[in-house]
């Protein structure tokens, strides 16, 4: 007969191995779920549960807790499907947790203001350092520094590249708004001339001014845009609003024809809509 340790140690061992099998087939769905957007096939509410039980066994100070990634995944799942109060309230231990929170934090205001109020300066002070000369430095919107997980697939959002993995696993439109109107609000104050500005809705939530300005690359603000806009029409062919947008942003950087294109776009949309 075995020793009672012994059992309870194997017990212990297969509870984890459960554990950690489950979270890793959570990761499979969520990806799954966002590649399929709005993936019919996956229950959204079954997956919603699943995500903050994740995320609750991090804050429960759990002995089995999942991998970085799949926290991310969570957070980032959570955002896209309208769990905005979950996530302002989570513990912000990462910054890949902090930019979901905010961005969750926005779309809670506009919902309830309609983008008529000003909202916190928390989004905007994080992804502002991103288009600098050290992206890499990275501050917390309580003033603290927010750690960097060497661990993290998406290199913890301290990279230009790492913003944009994030901003094209959006699929809900107000975040993908929010975001949208961000970028586009950013590229307005650093470049300063009203003929090239950026016109989308929201803007008027964000800072008018930044410090420095000549020390942020402007460009870059456009290209992550751009990439941004690209991947969320895969999935909202008809926003008019994103299609002309993408149409002024071929028209600042010069590319004439892609701005006309992207107009004429837009407007065959609205005409089918009427």
């Amino acid at each position: 007969m075995r020793p009672r340790t012994a059992v309870l140690s194997t017990a212990s061992m297969l509870y984890k191995m459960g554990k950690l099998l489950s979270w890793e087939g959570l990761l499979i769905k969520i990806i799954q779920f966002l590649l399929d957007w709005p993936c019919p096939s996956i229950n959204s509410q079954s997956l919603t549960t699943d995500c903050k039980t994740c995320l609750s066994a991090l804050k429960a100070g759990d002995s089995v807790i999942p991998r970085l990634e799949i926290l991310e995944h969570c957070a980032l799942c959570l955002l896209n499907l309208g769990e905005w109060e979950f996530l302002v309230n989570i513990e912000k231990r990462w910054n890949y947790f902090e930019l979901a929170a905010e961005i969750a934090y926005v779309c809670i205001d506009v919902v309830k203001h309609k983008g008529n109020k000003k909202v916190a300066k928390d989004a905007w002070e994080f992804i502002l350092p991103m288009f600098g000369s050290n992206p890499q430095q990275k501050r917390s919107g309580s003033g603290g520094t927010t750690v960097i997980h060497r661990d993290s697939p998406s290199g913890a959002l301290h990279s230009r590249s790492a913003l944009s993995q994030f901003l094209g696993r959006l699929r809900d439109e107000t975040a993908i708004a929010v975001a949208a109107s961000l970028l586009a609000r950013l590229h307005n104050v650093l470049r300063d001339e009203p003929s090239l500005e950026l016109v989308v809705e929201y803007t008027g939530l964000w800072p008018a001014v930044v410090s420095n300005a000549n020390s942020y690359n402007n460009r870059a603000v456009l290209e992550v845009l751009s990439q941004l806009l690209l991947q969320a029409l895969k999935y909202h062919p008809t926003n008019v609003s994103w299609l002309k947008l993408l149409g002024d942003i071929n028209f600042v950087l010069g590319h004439h024809a892609k701005a006309l294109r992207y107009y004429l776009e837009a407007g065959i949309v609205v005409r089918r809509l009427l």
